[in-house]
C-alpha cells in the first residue's frame, strides 16, 4: 500500500471517530481532498481543541499552524491538527465576523499557538480570547498602512503587483 492509501485510509477511519467523540458538540463534518475538517462554533475552539488533544484515540500532540482566511463576509479560523503518534490529520475551523473577531486562546492546549495567535491578529486582526501575550509578532503597536490596520485583509490594496 503506497502512502497516498494509507492516508486515506487513515482519514476513513479518523472520519468515522470523530462523530463519535464529539456527539455533545454542535460540530459539522466535512471531507475535502486529503483533509478531514470539522466546523465549530467560535466559542467551543477551545474545549474542541482540548479534546483532540487529550481523547486517546485523537492524541493530537502537535499544532501544525493556525491560519485565517479573508472571505467577503467572514474570517475563518482554522487550526491545523496532527497526531505523531496515529498519524492522522484534521483540520478545526470557525468562522468569525469583522466586526466580533474573536475566539478562545488555545495557547494553554498547545504553546506552540502563541505564536501563531499573535501573528494571525497582527496580520488579520482576530483576537484570541484569554492569550497569555497579546503584544504584537511582526508589527508594532499602532501600526497602520495608507488606513489599514491589519494588512493580510483583501481590503488592503496592492499597488505596483505584477505577475513575474
Amino acid at each position: 500500500m503506497d502512502s497516498k492509501e494509507s492516508s486515506n485510509t487513515e482519514n476513513i477511519q479518523i472520519f468515522d471517530l470523530l462523530p463519535e467523540i464529539f456527539s455533545e458538540l454542535p460540530v459539522q463534518f466535512k471531507e475535502h481532498n486529503d483533509e478531514i475538517i470539522m466546523i465549530v462554533k467560535p466559542n467551543l475552539i477551545r474545549q474542541t481543541c482540548l479534546i483532540s488533544k487529550i481523547n486517546p484515540l485523537l492524541d493530537c500532540d502537535y499544532l501544525r499552524c493556525i491560519s485565517v482566511v479573508d472571505y467577503k463576509d467572514r474570517l475563518e479560523v482554522n487550526y491545523h491538527l496532527y497526531s505523531l503518534s496515529f498519524r492522522h490529520k484534521f483540520v478545526v475551523k470557525a468562522d468569525v465576523t469583522f466586526e466580533d473577531p474573536r475566539v478562545p486562546s488555545v495557547e494553554p492546549v498547545w504553546r506552540a499557538a502563541e505564536w501563531f495567535e499573535r501573528e494571525a491578529h497582527d496580520l488579520y486582526g482576530v483576537e484570541f480570547t484569554g492569550h497569555p501575550n497579546p503584544m504584537p509578532l511582526l508589527l508594532w503597536d499602532g501600526f497602520e498602512f495608507e488606513g489599514y490596520q491589519f494588512p493580510g485583509r483583501k481590503e488592503v490594496p496592492f499597488y505596483d503587483y505584477k505577475e513575474w
